[in-house]
C-alpha cells in the first residue's frame, strides 16, 4: 500500500504480474481495498495486455472508485507492437464508455 502513498508514483504497471505468474490470486477483499486507495491517490492503473492482468474483479473494483485506466503492451519489438496491438484494440472495446487516460506504456 506504501506505493500507492507515494506522491513520486503516478502510474502502477502491470499489477499483479508477477503474482499472475507464481499463480498467487489476490484476495478479492485486498482488490477492492487497493482500488480505493488508488483512488483516493489519484493513481493511474495499467491494463496490460501481454500479461492480461489486472483480471477483470480488479478491474471492476478500479472503475468503481474511478481509478483512470492506461492500457499497455509491454512490447519490446516492433513485431510485437503489432501482435500486441490486436489485444489492445479488444480490450480498449470493452471501455469505451470508461474514460481513459491518453497514457500509453510500451
Amino acid at each position: 500500500m506504501k506505493l500507492l502513498e507515494n506522491s513520486s508514483v503516478m502510474i502502477i504497471a502491470h499489477p499483479t504480474a508477477i503474482l499472475k505468474s507464481n499463480s498467487i490470486t489476490v484476495p478479492t477483499g485486498l482488490k477492492k481495498d487497493i482500488a480505493r486507495k488508488a483512488a483516493e491517490h489519484g493513481k493511474i492503473f495499467e491494463v496490460n495486455t501481454k500479461y492480461q492482468v489486472p483480471d477483470d474483479e480488479f478491474i471492476g473494483f478500479l472503475k468503481l472508485y474511478g481509478v483512470k485506466l492506461s492500457f499497455g503492451s509491454d512490447s519490446h519489438s516492433i513485431e510485437e507492437m503489432r501482435t500486441v496491438a490486436t489485444k489492445n484494440n479488444e480490450k480498449l472495446a470493452e471501455y469505451a464508455d470508461y474514460p481513459l487516460t491518453s497514457t500509453f506504456l510500451v
